[in-house]
Order: C-alpha cells, then sequence, then structure tokens
C-alpha cells in the first residue's frame, strides 16, 4: 500500500497510469477497486485510489467491473417520476419473484451529442457512490445498461416508503420522531463531508 501511495503522489508515475487505454485501463481500474475495498486502508490513500480511479474511467468511458450488473426488469410501463435529470423506475434484480426490488435512475438524452457527457457524470457519481459505506446513506449496487445499451441507470435498493416528504405524509404527525430522522440525515452529510464530498441536491424528494 506504502508503494502505491508513493505513485499516486508521484506526478510522472501517476500519468503513466492515467496513459493507460483499453483492457489494461480496465483491469488497472478493477485492481484499484480491489484495493479500496481492502480493511483497513487509510482515509487518504482511499480518496487518493478513489480520485485515479475517476480519472481513469472519465479518459476511457469506463467503471468498474463489479459496478455493471446484470439481470435487472424495469417494472410497469411508465416510471414512477422524473425530472430534469432523468425518470425513476421501479424494477427488479433478478428473475424471480422474490429477487430484490431496485430504484433504476434513467438519465434523460435529448441529443447524442451529450450521450458521452452524461456517461462520464453517470461513470464518476457511480464510482464514488460505490465507495460510500454508512448506515444512513442509501448504497449504490451498480450501473445497468438499458436494452439499448445507449443509456445507463444507476441501482439502488427500492425504498418502499418513498421519499421523505412521501413518507412524512403517509404517517400521522406524532407517529414519526422528526428529531432522529434530522439526526439521522446530518450524520449521513457528516460523513460525506467527512470524505470532502457535497450533496449538492439535498431536498426531501431526493
Amino acid at each position: 500500500m506504502h508503494t502505491l501511495q508513493l505513485i499516486l503522489q508521484n506526478d510522472a508515475a501517476c500519468r503513466t497510469l492515467l496513459d493507460q487505454q483499453g483492457t489494461l485501463a480496465q483491469s488497472l481500474l478493477d485492481w484499484l477497486q480491489q484495493l479500496i475495498d481492502a480493511p483497513g486502508i487509510s482515509k487518504n490513500l482511499r480518496a487518493s485510489i478513489c480520485t485515479t480511479m475517476i480519472r481513469i474511467s472519465k479518459r476511457n468511458g469506463i467503471c468498474p467491473s463489479c459496478l455493471t450488473i446484470k439481470g435487472v426488469t424495469k417494472l410497469g410501463k411508465d416510471p414512477v417520476t422524473g425530472g430534469g435529470f432523468g425518470d425513476i423506475w421501479k424494477g427488479r434484480l433478478g428473475e424471480a419473484a422474490e429477487d430484490q426490488l431496485v430504484c433504476l435512475k434513467v438519465v434523460k438524452v435529448y441529443l447524442m451529442s451529450d450521450m458521452k457527457r452524461l456517461l462520464k457524470e453517470y461513470l464518476r457519481e457511480a464510482i464514488i457512490w460505490r465507495q460510500l459505506r454508512h448506515p444512513n446513506l442509501l448504497p449504490c449496487l451498480g450501473l445497468y445498461y438499458l436494452d439499448d445499451s445507449q443509456r445507463i441507470c444507476l441501482v439502488s435498493p427500492w425504498m418502499e416508503n418513498g421519499n421523505l416528504v412521501e413518507f412524512l405524509r403517509s404517517q400521522p404527525r406524532n407517529a414519526v420522531n422528526r428529531v432522529q430522522l434530522m439526526r439521522d440525515i446530518t450524520s449521513g452529510l457528516a460523513h460525506l463531508h467527512a470524505l470532502k464530498i457535497i450533496h449538492g441536491d439535498l431536498k426531501g424528494v431526493s
């Protein structure tokens, strides 16, 4: 690990890593993901590895192989909700009826010229999100390529109670400990900020 830290801190050595393409870039990205998943890794080294992974991903339009998942099925004919960023679909991970329900965040693409830019943004978000582990942060299950293979969606566990606004509206006022909810939210935010990550779109419906 110490050797890797020295490499990432050396501009010339780091450029050599970033110059890799094709299967070498993919293998490198997968290896870095395995390292970042290892127990006992320091916070600073984890941050350096994550930054390097994002740069490799951006240059090559790829993500760690473990983030690409298969066997996802969209449920229903219409999205559950949508916005300027894209649509939210309910889906299922696996073929059996009892398999996990998931949330599919599908990006909207208006122009083909936006495709590469949006792909890089989604890959970046997925890589960062994949590294987060906290009881008050929803985990990222991975990325799924839709039928046309032109669009991707971020996959996360399905929240049966909906977003925070929907949940509060569905419950009697005295049935919910709102102070505890605020504590949980701030705890998750504190974890993000400790990693120098800004949410950027914090609201009750997100």
